[in-house]
Order: structure tokens, then sequence, then C-alpha cells
């Protein structure tokens, strides 16, 4: 009982953060007159092949799971903090972030392959 109810308490934590960043974000774009965000679950890529998603701006979750760590319920201190940064911070701050994390992995190399002789 003791890990379904973990298991639960995280899965809030990450719903309240998820959604704690797109009211933040709803509500900025309503201020300042942006295009309302979309919350869509199915997306088309380029190729026109469909799948299913959650796209998560990661300057508006990360704050959200920081500020659970501190707080008390868990729940209420992610959505509180990923509204107070998707308020507060623009999407594309969501770009160099990715820019930097992806500097910040090791280069990986491939192994030679092997051609069996013929």
């Amino acid at each position: 009982m003791r890990i379904l109810r973990s298991f639960l308490s995280v899965g809030l934590t990450l719903i309240a953060a998820a959604g704690g960043g797109w009211a933040g974000t709803y509500v900025r774009a309503r201020l300042q007159g942006e295009p309302k965000p979309e919350f869509r679950i199915r997306h088309t890529n380029a190729a026109g092949q469909e799948f299913i998603g959650l796209q998560v701006t990661l300057v508006h979750f990360l704050p959200g799971l920081a500020a659970a760590l501190l707080s008390r319920p868990r729940w209420l201190g992610a959505f509180l903090g990923s509204f107070t940064a998707g308020a507060l911070i623009n999407e594309q701050y969501d770009d160099h972030l990715l820019t930097l994390l992806e500097s910040l992995q090791p280069q990986t190399t491939t192994a030679p392959q092997l051609v069996p002789d013929a």
C-alpha cells in the first residue's frame, strides 16, 4: 500500500508541475495579448506521422519540481512553482536550456563496424 501511495504522490506532483506551467503560460498570454498555449496530446510531425505525447516546457517544469522538493504538500509546491515560472519566463528560453543540456552531454563515438570477408 505504501508503494502505491508513493507512485500516486509522484504522479500527482508531475501532473501538477505540467499543469502549473501551462496555466502560468496561459495567464501570461492573456495579459500580454499573445496567442494562447494549446494543450494537445496528439501531435503530427513533419513527415505526417501522428504520435501521442505531452509536450512539457522544461523552463516551466523544472522550477516546479524544485519547488516540490522544498514544500509540503509537494503537488501544491510543484503547481505554484511551475505556475510562477510559466507566468514570468517565455518559452524561447527553453531552446537555450536544451542547447546547454546538449552541450553538457559527453560526445558519443560509434564503434567501428566489422565487415565480414566475402
